[in-house]
């Protein structure tokens, strides 16, 4: 067996459990439309149209491969980037910035996270590291609190 049909195989086996079918159903489809009890007897073919299925079928999407040793990254919190829509609109509100909008806002946060790792930086805040989102969730508060500082003392 090659690896390439070892991979096949694991690679179905994770998508029989992500997808919402028994074993009586998924026997039952590998003895109707492919004439094996098991998926370690299908072609490398049928294989590949046996993963089309599920995506056909059933929307699954194989997740990519993460590097070995490394955890997949973290996504920010909603709480932290409804923040930063907040703490956005907060700045617009007291005259400090022109534009308050959502895309205003999405522009900023790219802006912002231009890096080596990220040349174009993060184009949906949705997708900030928590280490990303908290950075700019402080920048923001920093600012906001020379904003409103300088608007008191009327400078």
């Amino acid at each position: 067996m090659t690896n390439h049909k070892k991979a096949l195989i694991q690679k179905a086996a994770i998508g029989r459990r992500q997808i919402p079918i028994d074993d009586e159903a998924y026997y039952t489809l590998l003895r109707t439309r492919y004439g094996v009890e098991s998926s370690k007897d299908l072609s490398v073919k049928q294989l590949g149209d046996l993963l089309g299925l599920y995506s056909r079928q059933f929307g699954w999407e194989p997740k990519p491969k993460t590097k070995k040793g490394k955890a997949p990254k973290a996504k920010a919190a909603q709480a932290q980037v409804r923040l930063i829509f907040v703490l956005w609109r907060q700045l617009a509100e007291l005259g400090e910035i022109r534009d308050g909008s959502r895309e205003a806002t999405v522009s900023w946060v790219q802006k912002q996270t231009v890096s080596d790792e990220q040349p174009e930086g993060c184009a949906d805040p949705n997708w900030l590291t928590p280490k990303q989102a908290s950075g700019l969730v402080e920048r923001l508060k920093k600012w906001t609190e020379r904003v409103e500082r300088r608007l008191k003392t009327g400078s």
